[in-house]
Parts: structure tokens; sequence; C-alpha cells
């Protein structure tokens, strides 16, 4: 069983109507991306944040992570309305209120982001809930809980257009559908369907994993909305982002019921004038096409300026899957795929390899042996050593020895073809292994592709 202090952010995705020039200019952006028949309605923001507790402990960050996500977002992003909640208000009664008033007031147009900070808890038939601020400690009464089958519920019967949920919790795994699939072509198309379909998508910090009162998720997530200069953000960069900055947890991006595919919540900076850049899963997919966007003269701004989306820089990177052919023979399959640009290429590449083969790949009856539910914790380097941590997962494959020796030439022939890595040391769990699997292939040592 475990409780943690946790940071849970719900956005559900919307643009607001031109009444105001703040308003009129996420108008223009909006239509820049999906057409200006797009019908746009509120925003809202509802921020709740728990420090003191009538029977819990204490926590130190909640209410100020949560004051300052208002501050960064009333300054920064297209937003009509704040909620707020705080302490002896968030109550179990307190927080089912204010859900019972945005079912009942959220229109199919607008949007709504929902940060709540505060206590988590799984209980140990792996059910998770929030703890509000009147909760009872007692383990098995449960008293004034609100179990993760509720919000989800909550969160469906809602009627924002589109929903993001940002979860930094220690239970939040079990409170989404994880996304599995190629990630999917960045274009005009994208973006329009983007706006126009339900979207109920969810980012969490680390599935069923403690979280800690201070969170590295938390931080990354600020740090991502002050430090933004792009018109546009989705979960997909905003995932992509966040995660190269959590070292403690593995970030996870899923859906919730409801949700349509190719729908996605858009964040809408405020005040980027000219010639805006929209990004988000850009940063993930390269290929992408402009769109041209409404003449802001016309709409009352500025002289002949458009929106535009700019394609993303792609390098080439090298992976190894495997073929296993009818004598049951694992032969090493070399691919080569175009992924963005980013200061951790090593990284992103062994993040793609643990990911599987897409579609064209597939097709080729290319698959990974690597064995499902490897997590990639770290990435650093030693000087020429790639120091390689992996989850508890990476030690069982049904294989036997050809499968071992097969997920470890997957692992190092991909490292190795950076040019600056020649050996590789594999990690679990942040500990060294003298071996790998029953039958015994060392891994005590840095490995090369001259060790195989």
């Amino acid at each position: 069983m475990r409780h943690c202090a946790f940071v849970f952010v719900v956005m559900f995705a919307f643009t607001i109507l031109a009444a105001a020039a703040q308003d009129r200019g996420l108008q223009v952006v909006a239509a820049s991306v999906a057409g200006t028949d797009l019908q746009v309605g509120k925003q809202y923001a509802v921020l709740i944040g728990i420090d003191r507790y009538a029977e819990w402990g204490s926590l130190r960050n909640p209410v100020k992570d949560v004051k300052a996500i208002k501050e960064i977002l009333a300054r920064r992003y297209y937003v009509d309305e704040f909620v707020e909640l705080y302490d002896e208000a968030a109550t179990a009664a307190g927080i089912r209120r204010l859900f019972d008033d945005l079912i009942a007031r959220v229109g199919p147009t607008d949007s709504v982001l929902i940060y709540y900070a505060g206590h988590g808890y799984t209980d140990k038939y792996n059910t998770g809930f929030w703890i509000p601020s009147d909760g009872s400690k007692d383990l098995m009464s449960q008293d004034r809980w609100i179990g993760n089958s509720q919000i989800r519920n909550f969160m469906t019967m809602i009627k924002a257009r589109s929903l993001a949920l940002v979860s930094d919790s220690c239970f939040s795994g079990d409170l989404i559908n994880v996304q599995r699939g190629a990630t999917p072509t960045i274009d005009s198309e994208y973006w329009r369907n983007a706006l126009r379909y339900t979207a109920k998508q969810v980012l969490t910090s680390g599935a069923s994993e403690t979280v800690p009162d201070e969170s590295e998720f938390a931080r990354q997530f600020k740090s991502l909305l002050e430090s933004n200069t792009e018109t546009c953000l989705d979960p997909l960069a905003m995932y992509d982002r966040i995660r190269r900055g959590v070292t403690k947890t593995l970030p996870l991006l899923g859906t919730l019921p409801g949700h349509e595919s190719g729908a996605s919540f858009v964040l809408f900076l405020k005040g980027s004038g000219g010639a805006a850049t929209v990004i988000g899963s850009s940063e993930i997919q390269p290929k992408q096409t402009p769109l041209a966007g409404e003449n802001l003269e016309e709409a009352g701004f500025v002289e002949k300026e458009v929106f535009s989306v700019r394609p993303a820089k792609t390098r080439l990177i090298t992976l190894y899957f495997v073929r296993i052919d009818d004598d049951g023979v694992i032969v090493r399959q070399e691919v080569s795929r175009a992924i963005p640009e980013s200061d951790t290429p090593l990284f992103d590449a062994l993040v793609a390899l643990l990911r599987g083969p897409v579609e064209p790949e597939i097709r080729k009856n290319l698959v990974s042996i690597i064995p499902s539910g490897t997590k990639l914790l770290s990435v650093r380097m030693q000087g020429t050593t790639a120091v390689i941590n992996l989850g508890e997962a990476f030690l069982y494959n049904h294989y036997g020895i050809e499968g071992y020796a097969g997920q470890l030439k997957q692992v190092v022939y991909t490292a190795t073809s950076f040019p600056n890595v020649h050996d590789v040391q594999i990690l679990i769990d942040g500990e060294r292994h003298d071996y790998l699997g029953g039958e015994g292939i060392y891994i005590g040592r840095p490995l090369s592709r001259n060790s195989f």
C-alpha cells in the first residue's frame, strides 16, 4: 500500500469566444489551425490544492504549486475563468460539488483545465484514490475518499470537446488506458482533427509508482509552461519534453473512455504574434505540412501577418530489431528511422527501440525480443561507455539463451550506432548484475559488438 503527495492536472481543451481582443487572438490562432468554421467556446482553469488535512499528514508544496500554475496560465495562456479550491474548502463534498457544477455548465465547445495537488493513496486491492482535506485515515472504511473510478466518471461526463488530464500521482497509472501504436503523421489534417474531435487524453508522472512530495514531474511541468515559446502545445509534445527531465518515475500517455481517434488537446500561448509556430506531436513525428492562417489585418489586429506551422528538424537513427526464421533462428535486422532532433538523441533512439517496430517494419516481419514492459529509466555517458539503466522486466525472456543474447544485441547495436558510444554497461533498476538469465550471459562489464 502506498500514499503520496501528488499533482493532478486535467485539461479539457478548448478555445474562447471572440468577445475581447485576447479572445479574438485565440480565435485567429485556432482558425489558422482548424479552419474558420470551427466553433470555439470558453476555457476554464479549475485549481485544487491541499496542504492541510484533518487526519493525514500536512504537505509542503501542493498549494504553492497550484498557485504557481495559476500565475503562469493567467500570464501566458488563454484562460477565461479560474475556479480555485484550497485546503479546508477542498473536502470530499466540496470536490464533488465542483465536478457537479462543471458537468452542468461546461458546453461541447468549451475547455477546462483542472489541477489537483494533494494526497493520493492506493489500497491493497490496487484501487487508487484522491484524499480530500477531510478524508479519513482509516484504510478499511476509506471514508470521504474519492476513487479513481469516480474520477473517470466525472471526466467522461463533462461535455468539453477535448480533455487532457495531467496527473502527478502514485496511483495515476491505474486511471488510464495506456496509448499504444505508431505516432500519427503531423500535417494539416492532424490539426483539424485534433480540434474538431473529442479528446480525452491523460499524461501521468509514473504509472503506479510512489511519487514524492517534491515532485520533479511537477517542476518540469511548470518549467515547460513558463519557458514555452510555441503558439500551440499538445499532450504528445508535453510528454516528449517532460519525460526528459524526469528520472525517478516513467511518465505515461493514455486516454479516457470517449476519446476519438485523431483528437488532441491544444493549449494556446497568448501574444505570440507574427508567424507563430505550432508544434506538439511534431516533436515526436517529423512529417508536417504548413498551414495558411487567417489574415490578422482582416481580424482587426496587425497588418499582413499570418500563422503557420513549422516542420520539426529531424535526424536519422539506426535501430536493431530481429526476424525469426522458419527454423526458429533469430536474425538481427538493421533499420533506419527519422526522429525529431533533440539534445538527447541516444535516449530518443532507445525509447524508439523499446516501443518496437512500426507498421512498415512489421510488414517486413520484424519484431523485438526485448521483454514487453521493459522501461528505460535513465541513460548517461561515462567516457565512451553508455550506461543504460533498464527496468526489472529486462531480466525475463521466454526465448531462452538466444533470446537473452538477441535482446542484448538489440540494445548494444542500437547504442553503438552512435559514433561516440564504444560499449554499453547494462544496469537493472540502477544496479549492476553479473548475469542475464538462468543460463548465464555475463553483463557485469561493458558490452561492445565484439562481445557477441
